[in-house]
């Protein structure tokens, strides 16, 4: 009988990790919305870089990153706060992409500044550490989508280090729709797909 008992809140517990993992995860917001974000910040900073006065492209370049991390924590607690129970996914979710952040705000902003390296090298430590995020982040929900989407930074640090000139737009912007948003439309694709019958 006791075992019985312990079996049936066993299952309640994955049942709850499972449906957490859709919620957060499979909806696909937590990437689509921060996606188009840097996606649109990207293409505009090229622009300026390409065109505009170099003097203001590293302030632009600082509030876009954070404008782009402020967006992506608004839409983590909107997507938490649908869940009253915080599972043990969400709290490695959160976690994961804390110490990413930090790096992140790191590798992009804080040692160019230092002079550790060149600013326009900064692309490079940044996809590497996003692709350890997204690699960690689909271990973490099982989805091997998003686990592939971390070759796509990977790929992307790697020819940001060879690469020069406009041609580096054109790499930002494919490793921004491949690594970003186009994971996170085929999670939502998914995720209304299997929930739509639910609904009617």
């Amino acid at each position: 009988m006791e075992n019985s008992h312990v079996q049936q809140e066993l299952s309640i517990i994955r049942e709850m990790i499972e449906k957490t993992k859709r919620e957060t995860a499979e909806t696909g917001y937590l990437f689509i919305v921060p996606g188009i974000h840097w996606f649109i910040a990207v293409v505009a900073l090229g622009m300026i870089e390409l065109n505009g006065p170099e003097a203001i492209l590293k302030p632009i370049g600082i509030i876009a990153t954070i404008s782009l991390i402020g967006t992506s924590v608004f839409i983590a607690i909107r997507e938490g706060m649908k869940e009253k129970v915080n599972s043990y996914p969400k709290i490695l979710f959160a976690r994961l992409w804390i110490a990413c952040g930090i790096s992140c705000i790191m590798t992009s902003a804080v040692f160019p500044y230092l002079g550790v390296y060149p600013h326009h090298m900064s692309p490079v430590t940044l996809f590497l550490v996003l692709g350890i995020g997204f690699f960690g982040t689909g271990a973490i929900y099982e989805s091997r989508l998003i686990q592939l989407s971390a070759i796509v930074w990977w790929i992307g640090s790697l020819l940001m280090a060879v690469e020069t000139g406009p041609i580096r737009l054109i790499i930002w912007m494919g490793v921004i729709f491949f690594g970003y948003i186009f994971p996170g439309l085929v999670l939502n694709r998914q995720y209304r797909n299997r929930t739509a019958p639910h609904e009617t």
